[in-house]
């Protein structure tokens, strides 16, 4: 967890992002090559200009009052549901301009990436996994929304790229095999301590008949992680399951086993593992996950549950774990309002790459952005640490208006503070709330209303804050591929560095 602000205007172009870009190119036209494979490639581009009048908590002036804000951000989307490589990629350039705070200028990208590539039919696999966005630096700094010029010294980009070769198969009617190796890193641009490189290895076998009454399985991993600040830890486990399935909807299952790993201080140490689990799925559109098991920091589980009717989705997860900043994919990461409506309109729509186009075009639509959370609570972390998280969203979809909700809970306290890089035992607890709320006016317009909360708590000495905001947008699409919209916004934000916020924002989006 990191207290010192760094300067957002220092461009970052780090061999992470020059080599996910690369991939992202790679795909796009591996898969362009094959006419069989069913894809979707498009281009974009925007353009917005914000105004905002910024007072501090007394109503008086700072130095960013009358900014303007603007941005150009060119964009690529790629996404393929059939063939040998499967997944998508959105990859954007967002170049931003500060009338005043010219220090402030800078080139910021963006990128989320999945694919998986079949290099064997059946057999052999590559998952690859990339993001790359803009993140506090620390979560007891000032905080903004959006590129808001309040904040411009507490942000920083931060990349994760993790790649996993793996095969899979059956040993005759004896058992499923699973061997899989796992490489992935963080870096983020001028904070050493957040950058960290993770190596997993893993074996499992299981008992081949999935759907028999009784079932088992053995599982072996190492993983070493190396923070570029600090220590290296390396953890070990062994773990034998064995499951029980009296109903073709409900799954129970135990397992116990062995670790080893030095993240605890400096010397290693064995601990015994044991846990439980239950899966429950009454129906297609109902599931219960349970988990929980003993690890060397303590208790860890897992509770997801999922419901969704023909317009409406309810969700909640719970979980606490360790977690290494190397992780792309990460405990409790943030939703998406795409991930959010992908999986409201999977009753709708039950093919994949359908109702992806289904879902962009809906987002379109009503003049929101795809990569745009409904929940934050992120930050950078420079050792192995707990988490503990909790999210709450929900979504309905209804003829000419949609609703989502999304609440969560997130503490973070590192397992180790031995590392060497001044890394506290303190931890941070995050709250957050997102509404949003969106009427279609005409077959071309649209309103939404957006309304969000963010509260971190004190943490020993680091005093606390929150940041409100509440925004008002209205969007029109004169053409198919020409997208413009109007915002109005107010913040509020009470901290060591108390500021009141409003905004206009004007933006245009072409697709082609």
């Amino acid at each position: 967890m990191l207290s010192t602000p760094v300067p957002a205007s220092r461009a970052f172009v780090s061999p992470l992002s020059s080599v996910a870009l690369a991939a992202f190119i790679v795909v796009a036209g591996a898969d362009a090559a094959h006419a069989q494979v069913a894809r979707n490639l498009t281009a974009s581009i925007g353009a917005s200009t914000s105004y905002s009048q910024t007072s501090g908590r007394d109503g008086s002036s700072t130095p960013g009052e009358g900014e303007f804000v603007t941005q150009i951000s060119p964009g690529l989307r790629w996404s393929s549901r059939s063939g040998r490589v499967r997944g998508s990629a959105s990859y954007g350039l967002n170049l931003v301009n500060y009338s005043k705070q010219k220090d402030a200028d800078s080139v910021q990208h963006s990128l989320a990436a999945a694919v998986t590539a079949e290099a064997i039919e059946g057999r052999a696999f590559i998952d690859a996994n990339a993001n790359i966005g803009q993140q506090s630096v620390s979560p007891f700094g000032i905080q903004s929304v959006d590129n808001g010029p309040q904040a411009a010294s507490n942000r920083t980009e931060v990349a994760s790229v993790s790649v996993s070769p793996y095969i899979r198969g059956r040993i005759g009617n004896l058992a499923n095999y699973d061997a899989r190796l796992s490489a992935s890193g963080t870096r983020a641009s001028g904070q050493p301590n957040a950058d960290s490189n993770t190596a997993l290895a893993s074996v499992s076998l299981s008992s081949a008949n999935t759907g028999s009454l009784l079932g088992w399985g053995l599982n072996a991993t190492r993983q070493r992680a190396d923070f570029r600040v600090g220590g290296v830890s390396q953890t070990d486990r062994l773990n034998a399951s064995v499951s029980f399935r009296p109903y073709p909807d409900l799954l129970l299952g135990v397992s116990g086993g062995k670790e080893s790993t030095d993240i605890i201080g400096t010397a290693r140490r064995s601990y015994d593992n044991w846990g439980a689990n239950l899966r429950w799925s009454p129906g297609p559109r109902t599931n219960l996950s349970v988990q929980t098991e003993r690890r060397f920091f303590g208790n860890s589980h897992s509770l997801v549950f999922s419901h969704r009717m023909r317009q409406t989705i309810w969700q909640y997860s719970d979980t606490r774990g360790a977690t290494s900043g190397s992780d792309p994919s990460g405990l409790g990461q943030p939703v998406t309002l795409f991930a959010l409506y992908n999986a409201l309109f999977s009753s709708a729509q039950p093919d994949p790459a359908l109702r992806e186009l289904l879902v962009l075009e809906f987002l379109r639509s009503i003049g929101r952005q795809p990569g745009e959370l409904v929940s934050g609570g992120g930050l950078l972390t420079t050792a192995a640490s707990n988490q503990r998280r909790q999210d709450l969203s929900f979504a309905i979809n209804g003829v000419r208006s949609s609703f989502s909700l999304l609440a969560f809970r997130n503490e973070t306290r590192p397992v180790d503070t031995a590392t060497g890089n001044g890394v506290s035992d303190l931890p941070v607890r995050q709250t957050g709330l997102n509404a949003s709320m969106s009427y279609r006016l005409t077959a071309q317009s649209s309103i939404s209303l957006n309304a969000s909360h963010l509260v971190v708590g004190d943490s020993g000495p680091q005093v606390g804050n929150d940041l409100t905001s509440l925004a008002l947008t209205w969007s029109n699409r004169p053409t198919r591929n020409l997208t413009t919209a109007l915002t109005g916004r107010y913040s509020q934000f009470d901290g060591a560095d108390s500021y009141r916020e409003a905004a206009i924002v004007a933006s245009v989006n072409y697709q082609f």
